[in-house]
């Protein structure tokens, strides 16, 4: 597992924080839309943590609330997008959204993340009680969580890249309701289950590639009292390819 904690740069946050109450065509919206470039940002975490939910149960609760049944095949952004301000919304939220560094494929460009209207907006629909003070914070620490799982990716990937080139993202699901046999197995061993699951399929070569990435809570840091959470991101057992893989990661890393 890698371990992130929140303003640690370089480490981004790797909840799922779909998961604020708000983690593709399923769990984490990343978009939809692709972009001509990306733009990664600047280093640490672009949150203000004071203003962050103040509970753990809070912060990982309840998959994304974008409705993924409903999204349009040709750019998987909901039917009938909407940056318009909810009925009831005490004030109105950026439109405005950021590109992220995932590559799409079928596209030339990248994967753009939702705006903290759209984010509001969908939670509002599924009934999430969304709050507008929270928004901007919510919809960046989940940006910084898919740039995280990315550079995941990227690192079992590098085993590929030579004869493949660069991957790219095809989709995306939440699975936060069913555990992997890996999981399952650290739960039984532990007691502890992941708070957050996503499945990504990627285009490696113009083959699809599934990976699994659990998430998993620790204790707050001792130096900066910011959460600690445990990302364990894998190839899933597909393929002998990716048990291969697997076999490699252990015995050599990366």
């Amino acid at each position: 597992m890698t371990r992130n904690e929140l303003g640690r740069e370089g480490g981004g946050c790797p909840v799922d924080h779909g998961s604020m109450k708000a983690s593709n065509s399923g769990g984490n919206f990343l978009g939809g839309e692709g972009s001509s470039s990306a733009s990664s940002g600047g280093g640490g975490c672009p949150v203000d943590h004071s203003k962050i939910p103040s509970t753990r149960s809070e912060a990982a609760g309840g998959g994304c609330p974008v409705d993924h049944s409903k999204m349009d095949p040709r750019n998987r952004l909901p039917v009938n997008l909407n940056q318009q301000p909810s009925t009831g919304q005490d004030r109105p939220l950026p439109t405005s959204r950021r590109e992220s560094t995932i590559p799409k494929t079928g596209s030339d460009g990248t994967w753009v993340y939702p705006s903290p209207q759209m984010f509001y907006n969908a939670m509002q629909k599924k009934n999430k009680g969304p709050e507008t003070d929270h928004m901007e914070e919510v919809v960046a620490i989940h940006n910084a969580v898919n740039e995280q799982g990315w550079k995941e990716v990227l690192r079992w990937e590098k085993f590929h890249m030579k004869k493949y080139g660069v991957p790219s993202l095809t989709k995306f699901a939440g699975k936060s309701t069913e555990l992997s046999p890996k999981a399952r197995f650290v739960e039984f061993l532990t007691g502890k289950a992941p708070f957050d699951r996503h499945d990504w399929i990627i285009n490696r070569g113009g083959r699809p590639v599934r990976y699994i990435i659990d998430y998993y809570d620790g204790e707050d840091s001792e130096d900066t009292g910011m959460p600690v959470f445990f990302l364990d991101c894998r190839p899933a057992l597909d393929s002998f390819v990716a048990v291969c893989d697997r076999i490699r990661m252990w015995v050599w890393g990366d």
